[in-house]
């Protein structure tokens, strides 16, 4: 919980936890770790961090609609901001928690978007013998499957995004009807 709390890298602990415990034991100690730990970040983000975090997605000129997207539809935005790029786990992880996402949502989102990757990091590295391999290499064969898991999860990440801008033009719309509504029963043009 310490590396997410300073926003170090989850995947050594994946890597870590699939050697030391096997396939299964580490898939579930690396994906319930992740999660939970993902978890305590968010709730201060909630609690103790709520006005530093707010006042800085003020300043974001589509907060609104992010707000909105993820107050509709939590577990389905968590899970696709989780799996674009745009923004790294450990800033999202603060981030969300200013929204109006339930926690619920938040670690179902986030721990259904990361079991894939866990599975695959964990069971991998299970097969090791020595856990530094999983960076060194040990042939052609680990390589090019690392290859095909960067290709899968490129496409995973553009898919994810289309649907991101999608829930998020929904949500535009949204907000913008609700803004003509509050104009037009203040009587302003």
């Amino acid at each position: 919980m310490v590396a997410v709390l300073l926003m170090l890298p989850a995947g050594p602990i994946t890597v870590a936890a699939g050697h030391a415990f096997g396939p299964v034991v580490g898939v579930l100690v690396a994906a319930l770790a992740t999660c939970l730990a993902s978890c305590l970040p968010f709730l201060l983000g909630r609690t103790l961090l709520h006005g530093l975090v707010a006042r800085r997605l003020a300043r974001v000129a589509d907060w609104p609609v992010i707000a909105e997207a993820v107050r509709r539809s939590g577990f389905q935005v968590v899970a696709l901001l989780r799996a674009t790029p745009l923004v790294p786990f450990p800033v999202l992880n603060y981030l969300v928690g200013a929204t109006p996402v339930r926690l619920r949502d938040f670690a179902a989102g986030s721990f259904a978007r990361m079991l894939p990757a866990t599975i695959v990091y964990a069971w991998l590295c299970s097969l090791l013998p020595d856990p530094r391999q999983a960076v060194q290499g040990v042939g052609p064969i680990p390589w090019g499957l690392l290859a095909a898991l960067a290709v899968l999860t490129l496409v995973v990440g553009v898919l994810a995004h289309r649907a991101l801008r999608r829930a998020l033009a929904a949500a535009r719309e949204d907000v913008v009807a609700a803004a003509e509504a509050r104009r037009a029963a203040s009587g302003r043009p």
